[in-house]
């Protein structure tokens, strides 16, 4: 089997350690405890409402207990639309949940249940692992002495090291399930809808600004591109298409292949024209373009640098 076969075969599927009759079985238990403690609750309290919360609060606890097999494909999938959505409605997405708990903390804390409950050591044995947990500790004393003086605005800023925690998940879990070239598979095929949407989606913003529908409870609008944040976008997509992952598992002839890279690439650039009002965005992408040139120099570059 090809590795891209088997990459498409197991990316984001849901694996069961069990057969589909201990699934019935383990549902049918999960709906009666609850409902059990639904009855408890309520009969000693007498509040409908308090046994919801109970029903609800036992049907989370076994179900983390009994379906702990599929977490960790759950949060890739969580997580793989929550990027998704930042990369398509830029700032606009991440407001999407109830204050405090938006869609970012969401995925963070499903996946955190997910590591907790089955921990893996394969990320532990990468250096890259201790520098990033250096990184988070060093942040999280930073924060804890700011905390007193600054209060909310100490924790918004405690994002720039607390989200790192998404890194070494991410990889746990790729790891773990063995769908790292999957991931490579997925982005081959989404790659040009986001070349192609950053520019439109700029365009949009800037002018249809006032009538962009905005979220309920704040003056967000749904779809809030920020010219730094495709910068990162962009720059994810200047090394993949430098690092010829694009071209990875593919068989179709060098000549469709090689109309499409000029695709990609002419896209690229218009959606690096409409950042580049933005000093910091500009420094973005020349700095990741500068550092993958530097470390692995090809031919390609000819194509962006023609189109120039």
């Amino acid at each position: 089997m090809s590795i891209q076969r088997y990459a498409f075969k197991n990316i984001f599927s849901l694996h069961y350690d069990f057969r589909i009759m201990n699934l019935f079985w383990s549902s049918i238990i999960l709906l009666v405890t609850g409902f059990i403690g639904y009855l408890i609750v309520f009969f000693l309290s007498f509040a409908p409402l308090h046994g919801l919360i109970a029903f609800i609060g036992f049907w989370f606890f076994f179900s983390i207990i009994i379906f702990q097999s599929i977490f960790p494909n759950l949060f890739l999938i969580t997580l793989a639309l929550t990027l998704s959505g930042y990369a398509f409605l830029g700032r606009g997405f991440a407001y999407l949940g109830l204050h405090p708990f938006y869609i970012g903390e969401i995925a963070l804390s499903l996946g955190c249940i997910s590591f907790l409950l089955k921990p893996d050591k394969q990320i532990f044995r990468s250096c890259i692992t201790w520098l990033l947990l250096l990184l988070i500790f060093i942040g999280a004393i930073g924060t804890t002495f700011a905390l007193p003086k600054y209060g909310i605005h100490a924790l918004r800023d405690a994002t720039i090291w607390g989200y790192g925690i998404f890194a070494l998940l991410t990889a746990s879990f790729l790891l773990r399930l063995k769908t790292i070239w999957g991931v490579v598979f997925k982005y081959q095929r989404w790659i040009v809808w986001l070349l192609f949407w950053i520019p439109i989606a700029m365009i949009l913003y800037n002018i249809g600004n006032e009538i962009i529908p905005r979220w309920p409870r704040s003056d967000v609008p749904i779809l809030n591109p920020k010219a730094g944040d495709n910068a990162v976008h962009l720059s994810g997509a200047i090394v993949f298409l430098s690092l010829n992952l694009h071209r990875f598992g593919r068989v179709k002839s060098k000549e469709i292949v090689g109309i499409k890279e000029w695709f990609y690439w002419g896209l690229l650039l218009i959606g690096c024209v409409t950042i580049f009002f933005n000093r910091s965005a500009i420094l973005t992408v020349l700095l990741s373009s500068f550092f993958v040139l530097v470390v692995h120099p090809s031919y390609r570059w000819a194509k962006p640098i023609a189109l120039l």
